[in-house]
């Protein structure tokens, strides 16, 4: 085993800035890509940026839970489905955006299609938020605007903070575990084994 600081000084870096949670104007679509995590989930992610900085937004294949009946199951996809076609019409008109598909793929495959054939161009207003994760995203719901285009003038934005959003980074601190006396430890070994433990050799 060799320790060279001249080998790994010529490890390239490779930083990402990301964009902080707000509202953010003149953002740009830098790619949309559907693809499957290393344990199996489907997804569908967004990334978008904004003078070198980058946010990504991902969108899971929906699960149906074991406790949850059809119809609340069926609303998580609606909702789904509903946040995904207004970053879709950001760039589209809602003519352009009639689509009926069987399965997530399917319906992924669609959106990605779409999205990554628009003029990267074309600006967009944004909000931010954190998840709960601590990790900058797009809002989990979809009856309120986090994204629309350029085209519209601050003053006719709909687009603002609500009292639901988290702007600012949840605390992740790691977890204090509880410790352990050492005399307690000693106490419940047999004697041998205790007065072993505690020879200074």
């Amino acid at each position: 085993m060799i320790f060279n600081t001249s080998t790994a000084f010529n490890i390239q870096k490779k930083d990402v800035k990301f964009l902080d949670a707000g509202i953010h104007e003149d953002v740009s679509l830098e790619k949309v890509r559907h693809d499957k995590s290393p344990n199996g989930n489907k997804f569908i992610e967004f990334t978008f940026g904004k003078d070198g900085t980058f946010m990504t937004h991902t969108e899971y294949e929906p699960t149906k839970f074991p406790d949850q009946t059809d119809v609340e199951f069926e609303k998580k996809v609606n909702t789904q489905v509903a946040r995904i076609l207004q970053i879709m019409e950001a760039y589209y008109s809602r003519d352009q955006l009639s689509f009926t598909a069987d399965s997530f793929d399917t319906f992924a495959s669609w959106v990605t299609t779409l999205m990554n054939s628009v003029d990267k161009e074309a600006l967009v207003r944004l909000k931010i938020v954190y998840g709960m994760n601590g990790y900058t995203t797009l809002p989990k719901y979809a009856v309120y605007t986090f994204i629309e285009p350029m085209t519209v003038s601050s003053s006719d934005s709909k687009i603002s903070k609500l009292g639901i959003d988290t702007f600012v980074r949840p605390e992740q601190g790691d977890k204090e575990e509880e410790a352990i006396a050492a005399e307690s430890v000693f106490s419940s070994m047999p004697q041998s084994t205790a007065e072993q433990a505690s020879a200074p050799f």
